[in-house]
């Protein structure tokens, strides 16, 4: 039996969705509900490959024969992408790191505070269009979207940047930090 590539599986669904009427597409609210469930399972099992609680082989994702687990805190990384063929789609790829990555769009970045077993949130990054038009028309944020702008406006402004270094234990010497804008420019 073969299985049927992705690339068959998402053009099938995309022309689907155009022949589906709209009394028989799937609730938004339930997809939505899917999908933050499926982000917050995916972040749980690569805080506990992290940990160690979860091997290679169950963890699917490592690209190591064996990773040795972090002592202390660490942080889960989060990069989104579209595909280029399958516009229609974003996947999600999460890994654990000992170093806090250097902020990027499409990007969100937790950190695991092994103390309090807990995971805080750092920040999370739209792409690059979303970036832009949020440094571009401030007054037209919508209240529920003002989180993500105070990511966008630090990250624009170089503060994620300090903070990265800072959590990495690292000195503000980077001549990176001396332009004034990173979205803009």
């Amino acid at each position: 039996m073969t299985r049927e590539k992705f690339g068959k599986i998402a053009h099938d669904l995309l022309v689907k969705d155009f022949q589906t009427e709209d009394s028989q597409k799937p609730n938004l609210h339930e997809q939505t509900l899917e999908m933050q469930q499926d982000y917050h399972d995916n972040l749980l099992k690569a805080v506990n490959h992290g940990r160690g609680k979860l091997s290679c082989d169950d963890y699917g994702k490592c690209k190591k024969d064996k990773c040795l687990p972090f002592i202390g805190d660490f942080y889960i990384e989060v990069v989104t992408y579209v595909p280029r063929l399958f516009k229609n789609t974003t996947h999600q790829t999460f890994f654990a790191r000992k170093s806090c990555p250097t902020p990027n769009y499409d990007q969100a970045v937790f950190k695991y505070n092994s103390k309090e077993e807990k995971i805080e949130e750092i920040w999370v990054l739209g792409d690059r269009k979303t970036c832009y038009y949020f440094i571009q028309n401030t007054k037209q944020i919508r209240p529920d979207m003002m989180q993500t702008y105070e990511y966008v406006k630090r990250y624009d402004d170089k503060s994620l940047y300090r903070l990265c270094k800072e959590l990495n234990g690292e000195k503000e010497d980077t001549p990176e930090l001396e332009k004034k804008s990173s979205i803009i420019h």
